[in-house]
C-alpha cells in the first residue's frame, strides 16, 4: 500500500466490454492515442453491483471504458479533473504505469484540451511503478504525477471508475475495509 496506487483483491465477472460502448466521450490524438467511451447502463450497473455501495456515495463519479492505442509514452502528468480512479485492466498489453515525486520548484504546465497538468522530467524523481496483468484491479491516485509506457501494438483496454470530488485515501480506506490488497 502506498500513496500512489493500491492493487485490490477484486474480480469483475467476464463481460463483453467492447459491446458495452454507447459513444465516444473524449478522444486525444497525441501519441499514443487516448479514448474514453461512455458505456451502457447495463454495463455500469454490473460494475456497481460488484462493489460496495458506499464508494458510490462519495460524490460525483463516472464509469468509462478507456483505451490507449499506439506505441509511446504518456508524459508525466496529473489529471486535473479526476482525483482518484479504479482501473479494471481486461486487456493490459504489458503497459507500465510509473509514479513520480515532484522536486522542489517544479514547474506546472496546464493543458486544458487534454485535461491534465504536465511536468518536465527534470522536475521529477522516480518513485515506483506497476505493470498490470489481465483482470487486475488497481486504485490510482490521479492527483499524483504519473506516466504510462505503452510499448505494444495492441490496444490497452480497461474499465475506469473516476471520482471527481473524493480523494484517493478516502476511497482506498473504504475498499480496503472490504477487499484488502495483494
Amino acid at each position: 500500500m502506498n500513496e500512489f496506487y493500491t492493487k485490490l483483491n477484486y474480480t469483475i465477472p467476464s463481460y463483453d466490454w467492447q459491446n458495452s460502448i454507447v459513444d465516444i466521450d473524449v478522444e486525444y490524438f497525441h501519441h499514443p492515442k487516448l479514448m474514453y467511451f461512455n458505456i451502457s447502463k447495463e454495463s455500469s450497473d454490473l460494475i456497481i453491483s460488484c462493489l460496495p455501495n458506499k464508494i458510490f456515495n462519495q460524490g460525483h463519479y463516472e464509469i468509462k471504458l478507456f483505451t490507449i492505442e499506439g506505441k509511446g509514452i504518456l508524459s508525466p502528468h496529473i489529471d486535473y479533473d479526476i482525483k482518484c480512479s479504479m482501473n479494471y485492466y481486461f486487456e493490459p498489453t504489458g503497459s507500465i504505469t510509473c509514479w513520480y515525486d515532484l522536486k522542489s520548484g517544479a514547474v506546472l504546465n496546464r493543458f486544458d484540451q487534454e485535461r491534465y497538468f504536465r511536468y518536465n522530467n527534470s522536475d521529477l524523481d522516480f518513485a515506483c511503478l506497476f505493470k498490470a496483468e489481465k483482470n487486475d484491479v488497481y486504485l490510482l491516485n490521479n492527483s499524483k504525477v504519473h506516466s504510462v509506457v505503452h510499448s505494444s501494438d495492441l490496444i490497452r483496454k480497461m474499465i475506469q471508475i473516476q471520482w471527481y470530488e473524493t480523494d484517493y485515501s478516502n476511497i482506498q480506506q473504504l475498499l480496503l475495509n472490504d477487499f484488502g490488497t495483494n
